[in-house]
């Protein structure tokens, strides 16, 4: 089965979207890295709301 998810997640004014998208994919596990430079590294994901539907 395939579900797509859809999350709100709080991130700091300011973080360019790269550094965004390469922390969600390493929280997520679909990368197995993160540049040490990322503004969000050491940052735990956490959801204000999910919506997960089927796909």
């Amino acid at each position: 089965m395939r579900i797509e998810i859809t999350a709100v997640v709080e991130v700091p004014d300011g973080t360019p979207m790269d550094a965004v998208e390469e922390w969600i994919e390493f929280e997520m596990g679909s990368n197995g890295c993160m540049s040490a430079d990322n503004p969000l590294a050491g940052e735990s994901m956490a959801c204000t709301s999910v919506d997960v539907r089927e796909g």
